[in-house]
């Protein structure tokens, strides 16, 4: 969960970390929440919609913040360091862990893709509707 914090302000990180009431602190709830049933699944049954929607819960919020992808989604990545710091005794199981790993990573990547397929969406329709109201008013203007 560090990695994923460490994209953030120090300030930021303090009071994401500290404050434990989901409506307090909606987004470190949701961060926490989901690096917990990513560790559980990581290591468990991989259920496929329990990675899922931990994954919304965290890539969501990534997805609209000034980050890059990388930035975004390095948190999945490091949990490869960090899976094998912590167990794997045999190539057998770095291979599983290794597969597993790579899932959530394709899983985060086309997620994270899909969440700012519909920001640049939403951002397209403002600009729309800014542009039609702009056409409206220079059509008075002009025929007023």
């Amino acid at each position: 969960m560090e990695t994923l914090f460490r994209s953030y302000p120090s300030l930021s990180v303090t009071s994401l970390l500290r404050e434990k009431d989901p409506f307090r602190n909606p987004v470190g709830y949701r961060f926490r929440e989901g690096v917990r049933v990513l560790t559980e699944e990581l290591f468990g049954a991989m259920d496929a919609r329990r990675i899922a929607s931990a994954l919304e819960n965290i890539v969501q919020i990534r997805a609209v913040q000034d980050f890059s992808p990388a930035q975004a989604l390095g948190f999945v990545f490091a949990s490869r360091k960090i899976s094998r710091e912590i167990l794997c005794d045999s190539t057998e199981d770095l291979r599983e862990l290794d597969d597993r790993i790579d899932r959530l990573i394709l899983a985060a990547f086309d997620l994270y893709v899909r969440c700012r397929e519909k920001v640049h969406e939403v951002q397209l329709n403002e600009t729309r509707r800014k542009v039609g109201l702009l056409e409206r008013l220079y059509s008075q203007v002009e025929g007023g």
